[in-house]
């Protein structure tokens, strides 16, 4: 969906922010068996933390740590899968977000430290430069999964989308900000009493909260990214292949999908 020299092009639709965080806080009242894949990450970070507290050297830590940083990457990608399905009223599989995220593991793992690195940068040179970075690549993931991008070409297409859209994309993040502001503050408070049950707590709390911020960004691609509306090419014909609206049949199990979709809802294998 989008070519070398899209630096030109308006890709999407306007974010409208109020819309994104309403229906991303809704998908998780709707469907909170979507928190399930946050709930086994947190469990993971607290056994991490309760070991870093107890000292048990390096390699404890490591046994912890690693498992840790390789389920957070395939949960983060396990989401658009299912942020796609709640849209298009179609069931919703844990296992097989998880198992479609872990084939992309490798893409994932790489965006996630090209993107770090370009943000570190940015931040180090100056504050605005890394936030607008941050901006650019926000969508990344959702980018590699629903569009079945490597790595650099995911960075690309979330770029492209959030090339004009920073403001808003930057009140989406400062939302998030807000969010785990509070609940940092929240575990001071406690901590005063027990540094133990306040990072339980804190724990707990990043549940909903992470399932909160990987939605609304995959939401927002979907809702306002690059199949929602024109790209280059002027007006998509509604008769045409992959116009929102028309159908056609998933080449893997032959479920008949709508034609806006990446992934069919029912085998999970890409639409081709």
């Amino acid at each position: 969906m989008v070519h070398n020299g899209y630096e030109s092009l308006t890709v999407g639709k306007k974010i409208e922010v109020g819309q994104a965080i309403s229906k991303s806080i809704g998908m998780i009242t709707s469907h909170p068996v979507i928190m399930i894949p946050q709930l086994i990450v947190a469990v993971i970070t607290l056994a991490f933390d309760l070991l870093a507290r107890n000292s048990l050297g390096v390699g404890a830590l490591l046994i912890t740590i690693v498992p840790a940083v390789i389920l957070g990457i395939i949960v983060s990608g396990a989401y658009p899968e299912m942020v796609q399905n709640i849209i298009a009223g179609s069931p919703i599989s844990i296992e097989r977000s998880l198992r479609i995220a872990a084939g992309r593991f490798w893409s994932l793992l790489a965006a996630g430290i090209l993107v770090g690195l370009l943000e570190f940068v940015g931040f180090v040179a100056l504050i605005v430069p890394g936030i607008i970075i941050y901006c650019w690549y926000f969508y990344t993931v959702p980018a590699i999964m629903l569009e079945s991008k490597g790595a650099t070409a995911g960075m690309s297409a979330s770029k492209a989308f959030g090339r004009d859209k920073k403001w808003n994309t930057f009140k989406i993040l400062v939302v998030i900000a807000i969010v785990y502001i509070v609940l940092s503050v929240i575990r001071t408070a406690i901590g005063t009493g027990s540094t133990t049950a306040a990072t339980i707590v804190y724990v707990i709390l990043t549940i909903p909260a992470g399932a909160f911020t990987a939605i609304i960004s995959t939401y927002v691609y979907i809702t306002f990214g690059p199949s929602s509306t024109p790209t280059a090419t002027g007006m998509m014909d509604a008769s045409a292949p992959g116009a929102p609206g028309t159908m056609r049949y998933c080449p893997n199990c032959g479920t008949q999908v709508d034609s806006s979709l990446k992934f069919c809802p029912n085998c999970g294998k890409p639409l081709q």
